[in-house]
């Protein structure tokens, strides 16, 4: 896995869902400097969905001044794709 997450509990979280999927995680950057990023999605009475979106660490990936050097090209193909934490209803507004 190739990505970048915040220093935050949703960082915490992704890094271990991977490691329990048995994914491997040496290339998952953790910054200091941006929270992790999220999605919050939303779907009305007609199905029709909205999504926000804060890219948090995400748009700092790979960005100058990363001491992180990454090859992963070498071990043969590349699937990118986002990751979604599953967000469980707190009782809010119910």
């Amino acid at each position: 896995m190739l990505t970048k997450v915040g220093d935050d509990l949703f960082g915490q979280q992704t890094i271990s869902r991977l490691k329990n999927e048995g994914i491997l995680t040496d290339y998952v950057l953790i910054d200091s400097r941006y929270p992790s990023g999220v999605a919050l999605i939303t779907v009305d009475e007609e199905r029709e969905n909205t999504i926000v979106v804060a890219s948090g660490a995400n748009m700092a990936f790979l960005r100058k001044g990363d001491s992180r050097t990454y090859e992963p090209h070498r071990t043969g193909d590349n699937y990118f794709t986002s990751i979604g934490n599953s967000v469980t209803n707190s009782g809010i507004g119910s």
